[in-house]
């Protein structure tokens, strides 16, 4: 944890692992671009966030099982805005990088 800024491991469990020929797998995707929402001022659980939209991708490599998701805050997020925005990368655990979002 930094300032504006998280970094999580994470995987896929032997049920997603088994689910073959996905680039990018969902699961993977959705957890890695919103479990960091406690960058969001004032955040509690009792509110759902969601991603929505991104303002760009760009893949580099497929998400393997294994993936490092690298969370900053890329505006003023705060539970009283309608939406927070993030910048994230995603990489193997090398840190080889398969994906950059921003927005």
């Amino acid at each position: 944890m930094g300032k504006g800024e998280r970094i999580a491991e994470l995987s896929l469990n032997a049920e997603g692992r088994a689910d073959e020929g996905r680039l990018l797998h969902p699961a993977l995707l959705d957890i890695a671009t919103g479990w960091a929402m406690e960058l969001i001022n004032g955040y509690r659980s009792t509110k759902l966030w969601v991603p929505v939209s991104y303002t760009s991708v760009q893949v580099f490599h497929p998400l393997p099982d294994r993936i490092v998701s690298w969370v900053r805050s890329s505006g003023q997020n705060s539970t009283d805005q309608e939406t927070a925005t993030f910048d994230i990368t995603l990489a193997m655990p090398d840190g080889t990088v398969c994906m950059e979002i921003e927005g």
